[in-house]
């Protein structure tokens, strides 16, 4: 039987966190991830009480928990562009870079990234966020690089802009897991942007408890050292959202296919993750497309999935969430399609 978790997001309290089991449990979910990768260090730290507050209790749930090790996204920390909307126009020119003192001389068509260093070459193809906008490097210098939009999007504070990694010292890392692993439950740790099995070895040696380390699977490196990652590792993670954007789309399927079999020669579970069933919101069947991704994921040896955060499960500071009701229907129509495909 294939394996159910879902996604959460940004956690307001301790009552928005009980409605959200309390929904799952109403569904037979004993499966949640919450990704700490998006939040602040101070900001996870702050969290960490309320998910332990509602899990120590609850020994027959499992975790997924995104950190960012060995590596985070590059986020954007400000920007100064000319539209006064923030979109970014097709055919302009754009800067970034990751020192304050540049974005401080330019301040016009700049974005200033929280990047411990900027990566880049002359001709690259440089994504914002999931992919919604793009830029074409131009030229690189030392400290920036200066690129031309492709088209015309909007853009937001705390979004990634590819051209960089934000690495978080180690002991705020170790601070972080000594916390987590207090915590009861079952845990399974989700490390961002791995390229080699150092990396998971290195990440072992914070755990105190049998806890599980599964990497997301999302760069190029990562799939030329996939076996050799495999072979430290707990599971692998399918991370469909990054992997698709550093990954060339005509090599995306052999890359898809390199990860199933590294995890049947290792004897560990593939997972996968972005995007299922999305679209799912209000209907009773997916889309045709959504069933065909399933089928391929089948295809691929899934042993797991795990479901995106929904709009239903937002805050409300009087029930706890949106709409219990909606959110469990939506659950429930994904469940019976998951499960008669993948099953």
């Amino acid at each position: 039987m294939v394996f159910i978790t879902q996604t959460v997001n940004y956690i307001k309290s301790e009552k928005h966190l009980r409605s959200i089991v309390a929904t799952l449990e109403q569904n037979n979910i004993r499966s949640i991830r919450i990704n700490l990768s998006k939040l602040s260090y101070q900001d996870t730290l702050s969290i960490i009480p309320i998910i332990d507050s509602v899990f120590s209790e609850k020994n027959e749930y499992t975790l997924y928990l995104d950190l960012p090790f060995p590596q985070n996204k590059s986020r954007i920390k400000e920007f100064a562009i000319s539209s006064t909307n923030n979109i970014v126009n097709e055919g302009e020119t754009y800067t970034v870079t990751n020192q304050l003192d540049c974005y401080n001389a330019n301040k016009q068509n700049t974005f200033l990234l929280n990047a411990d260093n900027l990566s880049g070459q002359i001709d690259d193809i440089i994504f914002y966020a999931d992919g919604e906008g793009m830029f074409k490097v131009i030229s690189c210098n030392i400290d920036s690089i200066e690129m031309v939009a492709l088209n015309t999007f909007l853009i937001r504070e705390g979004k990634a802009i590819m051209c960089g990694y934000k690495q978080e010292p180690n002991d705020s890392i170790q601070n972080i897991v000594s916390q987590l692993e207090k915590i009861a439950c079952s845990k399974n740790y989700l490390l961002s942007f791995v390229k080699n099995p150092k990396d998971v070895i290195d990440f072992r040696t914070y755990l105190k408890t049998s806890s599980k380390i599964v990497p997301k699977i999302e760069t190029q490196q990562a799939i030329k050292n996939i076996f050799e990652i495999a072979e430290v590792s707990d599971a692998l993670l399918v991370a469909r959202g990054d992997l698709a954007l550093n990954v060339s789309f005509e090599n995306l399927d052999e890359a898809i296919k390199r990860i199933s079999s590294a995890s049947q020669i290792n004897n560990i579970n593939t997972i996968f993750c972005t995007d299922i069933l999305k679209n799912m919101k209000t209907r009773i069947i997916p889309e045709r497309s959504e069933l065909f991704d399933l089928i391929h994921m089948k295809n691929n040896n899934c042993s797991e999935v795990i479901l995106p955060a929904m709009i239903h499960f937002s805050y409300d500071s009087t029930l706890g969430i949106r709409d219990e009701y909606l959110a469990s229907e939506e659950l429930r129509n994904k469940i019976k399609v998951i499960q008669s495909i993948l099953d």
